[in-house]
């Protein structure tokens, strides 16, 4: 799974919409900061040391492949941003994960009850930030996705534990708790530039696909990645019982698959055995497969793109989404 020479680095993918990406950051920290200490010190640590901030850079790269960024992507941004981060808070939580973004959790350093009032507090400042634009089409498109994202978890929640699960209904969940949010902001990028109907649909087609493929990704790597290298807590689904795509794959090909899980896999020695399986079975390549295909169909909706700049960063985008191991 490691990422090719030939596929860029995120800095350089990011190149034509540079200008944007540091003006996103510096307005990211500066607009959730308090008067109260205790809120501004969870709001500082929140934003230090970011993740990759592919939603703003799909916001920011549509807009440019539909015309122009103005402030009111920005804004957009912001709010996509905050509510991506509330849910990783509140997914910390609910999985007790220890390790984000190579720094302890906040519900490590803060216990529970401050971080979910800290994911609550940044969902309404995405609102917050997204009500101070007029256009009600663009408010519409990003509640509504908030609300999904919200409903995807939910159901992800509803089917912890269930052997059964299948692939379809799997890629149901991964399309509204993950996927959602990255169509939102490719489709906010394309409206918010004047583009009309047909160009936003492919841009947001793009951009459930990529997210479809990142989860997927995200799956493979929690459950045969390396802690360390990615920065973050592994192995948190299967122990919370969500089985994603590599295990549903093992669970319909392996006799002992069921009777592994059975037993337990909080042990090393279990989770290692656990981990021999599914690469045995060939479990994360098929999901992988399953990842790259997602790949080329969003790839497919980039043809009708003006810009070759803009169209080779987003085609960069989702190779190195396959490619990423963090």
């Amino acid at each position: 799974m490691k990422r090719p020479d030939d596929v860029p680095a995120l800095e350089t993918i990011y190149r034509p919409i540079a200008g944007e990406m540091d003006e996103f950051e510096r307005r990211f920290a500066d607009c959730l900061r308090s008067p109260n200490k205790f809120v501004a010190e969870l709001a500082a640590y929140a934003t230090h040391g970011a993740g990759k901030r592919f939603r703003p850079a799909l916001l920011f790269l549509s807009a440019r492949a539909a015309g122009d960024i103005t402030d009111v992507h920005i804004r957009f941004a912001l709010a996509v941003e905050s509510i991506h981060t509330a849910t990783l808070v509140h997914d910390d939580v609910l999985d007790e994960a220890s390790l984000r973004r190579r720094k302890p959790t906040m519900n490590v350093l803060w216990g529970n009850e401050p971080s979910v009032l800290f994911g609550d507090y940044l969902f309404a400042n995405a609102f917050r930030f997204a009500s101070s634009v007029e256009d009600k089409r663009a408010l519409r498109i990003i509640s509504e996705a908030a609300a999904t994202v919200c409903e995807g978890e939910l159901m992800q929640i509803s089917e912890r534990g269930n052997v059964e699960l299948t692939e379809e209904k799997y890629l149901e969940i991964v399309a509204k708790k993950t996927a959602t949010l990255c169509e939102c902001a490719c489709g906010l990028g394309a409206l918010l530039a004047g583009a009309g109907p047909e160009p936003k649909k492919t841009l947001s087609d793009y951009g459930q696909e990529a997210g479809i493929a990142f989860q997927i990704v995200d799956d493979c790597l929690d459950l045969v990645g390396d802690e360390q290298e990615a920065g973050k807590s592994l192995g948190t689904d299967l122990k919370k019982g969500k089985y994603t795509l590599p295990m549903i794959h093992l669970f319909r090909t392996s006799k002992e698959a069921k009777g592994l899980i059975r037993g337990g896999v909080s042990e090393p020695a279990a989770w290692k055995n656990l981990q021999r399986e599914l690469l045995h079975a060939g479990s994360v390549d098929y999901a992988l497969s399953v990842a790259r295909a997602r790949i080329a169909r969003a790839k497919t909706n980039l043809t009708s793109i003006a810009s070759a700049e803009i169209r080779a960063s987003l085609e960069n985008l989702a190779d190195y989404i396959i490619r990423r191991k963090t």
